[in-house]
Order: structure tokens, then sequence, then C-alpha cells
């Protein structure tokens, strides 16, 4: 009959009956003291564990998150494996070893997580699960169960901690993950991951997955939890980067006060009063620079401090940074953990994932696999709000609706001259959103950025959205310098680009606050290979394969180096000097005007445009504005 045990360090032990119950349980008293057991719930038993009072050895431990008394109150009961796991990595780590239970990881929950300053994370996902019941088919990724009811599929659990470890490495971490590209280190001893199988002894969970196991992940069963063994699964190195733990906590468990960052959001009047949280449906179309991005944050921050959930989307992979940081601003660690963020198809990716679903099995389609994933795992929101809604298809926008629940509120923020993937955005109609909200003023962009906008607008893209007004009073920057140089060539761009970039870095720029804006990755793998010849350290987002992603994720606007980027994926962002390479194929088009404008309205001080269009060609004098004089950036 099974029973609870409890045992001390030396393996002495208590055996209780419980009216023939079945319990599995297995504690092991130098790390788990009977006050912490008091309050503490398990899935399997369903009851208050009995107290059993025996003297314990004081050992050093590892610090658990939440404490043992407050597990109670996770989302979902632990399970008898992660009691056991938990109480395992809290004695075997050290001290400065920090062991999270159930962490709110942006939208996903691993089983545990383990993380050092110095020797990285560990991620291990647990189960409780009779191996018996279950098999995995040669060729599969799912793995089949038998139950009283029949059989069916369930996902593998190896394929979901390597997805918690792609995930922190290309979209939560993505500075340390684009380090550990360009330094050679493997991405495999940053974030270690395993499965612990507690009804499983570590030889039939060999002989269960046979050996279509990556051997960088641990195969762990019941036996394998070995004083020592903790250790060796995380392994002795020190070349973690040091950042990598800080931003790591920083979502694992961010700082519940907002008085603890940096640059407390301000809105203006006409931003709050948009900011405030209601229930429907909305939609705002503000012009460049109105602050649309801070209202969704503003009010994320708000729904989100009401201990409700927010979903912050963006169609912008590089966006999602700087939507987290002004929820970071306005509410602190605190509605941190309310909110998750993401890109469409990391939306779709990340639903996907936990549903065991496939994009084959959805045909390719982010729309289908957000709809079945979300219905099959009962996802849904509080509050969705979407940034740079004008990217989304129609099925992508109507997908994200599906994700509100009923009460609850949906804001889609829009700049119709910014849509530059020419979509219809039928999806956001007056039937379902009512009136457009406005934001009719410029917070971001000097008078002098605005006015070149504004004629570059009426002369190429007539009738098209708001145009801004001049009003920049958040903005304590002097005036600007702008320069218009028509270029007869790809070459002569490539020239003036490096040229330009030197002489802002000679006058005083930061390089960090220098954004190189050029038209596709071929030109932007040769722009950075120029730079870095001349020893010009680069942020980029280039890559000779662009499905992949990664170098995406990892462009990050606090980075120290220069920013080099094409203009698609600098949308929602801008920088203190600007240098765009503006390049139209063909006949103009109406979303080659607007990437044109895009790039034009990124900055908030020096404009540098490098034209190869010649449908832009003298446009200053051609619309009756002039470039200031050459000067001090």
């Amino acid at each position: 009959m099974p029973r609870l045990f409890f045992t001390d360090q030396n393996g002495c032990g208590a055996k209780m009956r419980k009216r023939g119950q079945c319990i599995e349980i297995f504690i092991v008293w130098t790390s788990l003291l009977p006050s912490h057991l008091h309050n503490l719930h398990f899935r399997s038993v369903g009851t208050r564990l009995p107290l059993v009072r025996r003297a314990c050895h004081t050992q050093v431990m590892a610090t658990l998150v939440p404490s043992w008394p407050d597990l109670g109150a996770l989302p979902t009961p632990l399970t008898a494996g992660e009691a056991h796991l938990l109480a395992f990595l809290e004695r075997d780590l050290g001290p400065e070893w920090e062991v999270f239970a159930q962490p709110y990881l942006n939208g996903t929950r691993p089983d545990v997580v383990a993380l050092h300053p110095t020797r990285g994370a560990l991620i291990v996902e647990v189960k409780d699960w009779a191996l018996d019941c279950y098999s995995w088919d040669r060729g599969e990724r799912a793995w089949r169960v038998r139950g009283s009811h029949g059989e069916g599929h369930v996902q593998n659990p190896f394929e979901k901690v390597d997805f918690y470890r792609e995930n922190i490495l290309r979209f939560l971490v993505p500075e340390v993950g684009a380090l550990v590209r360009e330094q050679g280190w493997g991405a495999l001893g940053v974030v270690r991951v395993g499965v612990y199988f507690h009804g499983a002894s570590a030889a039939r969970v060999a002989r269960f997955t046979g050996g279509r196991v990556h051997r960088a992940v641990w195969q762990l069963g019941q036996d394998s939890l070995v004083p020592g063994a903790a250790e060796r699964w995380v392994g002795r190195g020190d070349r973690v980067p040091a950042q990598f733990a800080p931003l790591l906590r920083a979502w694992l468990n961010p700082p519940l006060h907002a008085a603890e960052q940096q640059a407390p959001l301000r809105l203006s009047r006409a931003q709050e009063g948009l900011a405030v949280p209601s229930p429907g449906c909305m939609r705002v179309r503000g012009v460049a620079g109105s602050g649309k991005t801070l209202v969704l944050a503003a009010r994320a921050a708000r729904v989100a401090l009401a201990g409700r959930r927010v979903l912050v989307v963006s169609f912008n992979i590089t966006l999602w940074h700087q939507l987290r940081d002004g929820v970071r601003r306005a509410g602190g660690g605190a509605a941190l953990k309310n909110v998750t963020f993401v890109h469409f198809h990391g939306l779709a990716s990340t639903l996907g994932t936990e549903a065991g679903l496939t994009w084959e099995e959805c045909g390719r389609d982010p729309a289908v696999l957000v709809r079945r994933a979300a219905a099959q795992l009962g996802v849904s929101f509080d509050a969705v709000l979407v940034d740079e809604a004008q990217d989304l298809e129609d099925a992508w926008g109507e997908a994200l609706l599906a994700l509100v629940r009923d009460g609850g509120q949906f804001v889609a923020a829009c700049d119709e001259l910014q849509n530059v993937y020419g979509r219809r955005g039928g999806w956001l109609s007056a039937g379902r959103f009512g009136r457009w909200r406005e934001l009719r003023s410029s917070v971001r962009l000097h008078d002098d950025v605005v006015r070149w906008a504004n004629a570059f607008a009426r002369a190429f893209l007539p009738g098209v959205g708001l145009l801004a007004e001049r009003d920049q009073p958040m903005l304590p920057l002097g005036a600007p310098e702008l320069r218009w140089l028509d270029l007869p060539s790809r070459e002569a761009a490539l020239e003036a680009l490096v040229a330009r970039a030197r002489e802002l870095r000679h006058l005083g720029a930061q390089a960090t606050d220098i954004a190189l804006l050029v038209p596709d990755h071929a030109f932007g793998l040769a722009l950075v290979a120029r730079l870095e010849a001349q020893g010009l350290q680069v942020n980029h987002v280039f890559t000779e394969n662009q499905a992949d992603k990664r170098q995406k994720y990892a462009f990050w606007m606090g980075d120290a180096r220069l920013k080099a980027c094409t203009v698609h994926s600098f949308k929602g962002w801008e920088a203190r000097h600007v240098v765009a390479v503006l390049e139209t194929a063909g006949a103009l088009s109406e979303p080659q005007a607007m990437l044109a404008f895009t790039a034009i309205t990124r900055a908030q001080g020096s404009l540098t445009v490098l034209n190869l269009s010649e449908h832009f060609q003298g446009f200053p004098a051609l619309v009756g504005v002039q470039a200031a004089p050459q000067g001090a950036a």
C-alpha cells in the first residue's frame, strides 16, 4: 500500500497510513519544516497533510520563491512531484541559487526554474505520469495516452522545455541570446532544461524515450534526485554573461513598486483621456509621435494593477521591449505580473506549443493556430491592447478579438500613414468600434521634423490619415539638423551612411542614440561589415536567411551600440539621430511612400535622408521646405 514517508537526512523515516487512501509523497525533513507544510495542499491528496514533528538539521539552502507558507496561493496547486523536486533543489543547491515555483514568465508558467548569478538557469518540467499509460511512436511529435475514456494525445514535455529555453534566449532576454551567438557560447550552458518523471526511475524514462531526446536535455526519474545531482545538471562553468541573471529575474520576480523604475510614465491630457480603462472596443488613430504606445502601456498597467489579465500585442517583433518598459514605468512589477507581451506570430507559437498544436496542423495560418489553441486551453483576457493595429490582417484582428472575455476591453491603436504592408483594416469597422478617437499632437517630434513629415505626406500621400499638429511639450531637445541628399547608387548611399555615422560620433553623439535605417537585409549586412571594419560595433536585425528572426528578438534600443535596422522593423521606435536610406522600385506605390514617411518620422533630433528614389528627388525644394545648414548634430 502506498504510504506517506517522512525522512531525515540520514534516511531514517516514519511511516503513516491514512484511512486506506492512496498517498505517494516523500518529504525530506532537512528541507521541509512542519511549519512549512501547515497550509500546503497537494493535488494528489486533496487535503491538508498531517504533521509529524521531528528534530531538523540546520542547513544553508537555496531561496525558494514563493516561500513554503505561500505556495498554497499558486494558481495551480502543486503536484506531489513538483513539491518533491522543489524540496530537493532547495536542499541540493547552494545559497546563491533562487528556485522559482510556477513563475509567471510572460504568459507561460514553467513548473520549476532555478537561477544562479553566474551559472545560468535550469528549467524543469514535472510530470506525475504513470509511463505505462503512455506511448511515443517513432516519427511522431506528440505522445499518446490511454485512459478509461479511450486514447488521446498529449504534448511532448521535452519539446515544451526546449520551447521555454528558446523563448528566454530569443524573446525575453535577447541581449544575452545575441551574445551567445556572437561570442560562440553554447546556449545550452546558459539555460539548461530537463523533464522530471516523479513516478518512474531514470532507467524507465530512458527506455521510454529510446534515445530520441537530445543528450543536453536531462531525463530525470525519482532516483535521479540524489545528493549533488542538481549541481551536475547545471554545470560548473562561469561563462554566463553577467547581465543574464538580473534580466531573467526581472521576468521571474519583477520588483513590485513603480518607484523602483526609472523615468515614471507621464501622459498629456489627451493621452490620459484614452488611458482610462473602460469595457468595450475602442480604436485610436494618432499621428507619428503622438504617444499611442504610451497610452496602451498606461492602460495596460491600470488594468493589471486591478488584478486583471492583459494581453499586449504588436505586429513588429522589435517593439515589445518599448511596450514592456512603458508598463513597468506606469505600474511597476505588480503590473508586469498580470501582463503578457507578444508579437502576433509569437502569440501563435506560444499558444500552439502550450496546446501541443503545430503550424502544419493549422495550415501555417497564425489566426487558425491562435483560435484553436486558445479554445483548447481556455485562454482569454480581461483586456487585449494592440499597437500598430494597421499592420494586422483582418483574420488576425478577428482572432485577437475572440480572446477578450465578456465585459472586457479591446483597444487598437493605428496610424493610417504608416500602413506599410497595405492591409485593408476591415476588422477595425465603425460598427464594432464606434468613432475614431484621435491623438493629433506630436509630442515626440520636433516642429521642424513635423514640418518635413507633413510636407511629405501632402506631396506623396494626399488625403491619407491625420497630419500632425506641431506641439512637443515633453521634448526637451534643441533645434534638429535636417539633411537631404539625392544619391545615384547604393554604393554611394553606403559610403554616405558610414561617413555620417562616423561624423555623428565625432561630434559627440552617443552610439546608442544613432539609428541607421536601410531598405533591406542585403544592404544592411553590407553596412554592418563596413562599420565593424572601422571599429564601430552595431546592434542590428540583419540575416542572410530572413526566416531566421533571432536578430530581431535581440534588437533593443537600450543596447549601447549603434542601431541598424530596416524601416519596417523600426516602426514604433525613435532615436535622437536618424540616418535613413530611401529607395523605391518601379512606379511609386502607396506602401512605398508610407515606408518613406515612416523613416522620416523616426527622428527626435537630427535627420539625414539619403535618397535613391527618383520619385522623391529634390523633395525639400519641391515642397518649399529647406534643410537646415550643416553644423553640429
